[in-house]
């Protein structure tokens, strides 16, 4: 981790323009502060991933900048503020009638972000692809903030139980939704994890062959559908 730190920030020194892409279902547990602050705000853009997903996304940021379905719009909104930014960044050079240097662009962001998916939009080929590689652990400010991260798949299933997440998500939706869960399952609506769990499996025919409910399938399948955006959006820093 402090070897992938280390050369995170070297980059960053080297790069003229930065592009953090975060996850817009949660900004503040997405968003690497440590490294945000090595570039000045004027040659930076936070790129909100997954906002289709996400709700009442606090836009008040002015370097935010909301990755939406349409990836053609994306991809002109984003070429169009690394210009702009280069432009300013160069302004000098110009006066001068230099040529201006080529454009460092650096993209980063926890995994699962969508890091990969906006550097082959951006190069219109598939220049990256999605992999493990050395990761930057994030301090976390509280305990709930590893269950988000694994709601956002931005850490590893081996770091939290999949029951953990499934039950912070489930409360999440019900005091935001309560009625979204019952609605989308067809299920009765109830405030109990465990009863929802084994509504769930009745009604999905989860079961083991000893005529046991499946519930680690159950709580899998939940969490995937919260993750997947089936059941409702979600903005986890309200």
């Amino acid at each position: 981790m402090q070897r992938a730190a280390r050369i995170l920030k070297e980059q960053l020194k080297l790069a003229d323009i930065a592009i953090q892409v975060v996850d817009a279902r949660s900004l503040r547990c997405s968003t690497s502060h440590e490294f945000s602050n090595l570039m000045p705000n004027s040659r930076t853009l936070i790129l909100a991933a997954k906002a289709d997903l996400a709700e009442k996304i606090d836009q008040s940021d002015p370097r935010l900048m909301l990755g939406i379905k349409s990836s053609k719009i994306v991809k002109e909104r984003v070429l169009a503020r690394i210009r702009q930014i280069a432009d300013e960044r160069f302004a000098s050079r110009k006066l001068r009638g230099l040529v201006s240097p080529t454009v460092r662009v650096m993209v980063y962001g926890l995994p699962n972000v969508g890091k990969s998916t906006l550097i082959n939009l951006l190069a219109g080929r598939k220049a990256a692809s999605a992999a493990d590689s050395p990761g930057v652990t994030r301090a976390l400010e509280s305990e709930n903030d590893l269950l988000i991260l694994q709601a956002l798949r931005c850490i590893s299933e081996a770091q939290v139980e999949h029951e953990d997440v499934a039950r912070f998500t489930f409360e999440w939706v019900m005091k935001n939704h309560p009625v979204k869960i019952s609605v989308h399952y067809g299920t009765k609506r109830t405030h109990d994890f465990d009863e929802f769990i084994d509504l769930l499996c009745t009604q999905r025919k989860y079961l083991l062959h000893e005529g046991r409910m499946d519930r680690e399938r159950g709580i899998r399948q939940f969490v995937k559908d919260i993750q997947d955006g089936i059941i409702a959006k979600v903005n986890y820093d309200r």
